[in-house]
């Protein structure tokens, strides 16, 4: 079985909504992980509303957003 510890670092938790707000490429999604590289850096794995894939983001490109944000 493998174990996983969320990240003392993360702001964000899990299944919280979120938004990528920076960039060329602007989402909604959930948060569906957290976990830092092997150089130590956080990143998120935020599953994308309504469309439902996964990307990875950094902490500075995402921020909280209300629940019934993610409809819109």
């Amino acid at each position: 079985m493998i174990t996983f510890e969320w990240p003392t670092e993360a702001e964000f938790h899990y299944t919280q909504p979120v938004e990528k707000y920076t960039g060329e490429a602007l989402w909604k999604g959930t948060v569906r992980a957290a976990y830092l590289t092997e150089k130590g850096k956080l990143r998120y794995v935020v599953e994308v509303h309504p469309q439902g894939f996964q990307m990875i983001a950094v902490p500075s490109q995402l921020r909280a957003v209300p629940e019934a944000m993610l409809a819109r």
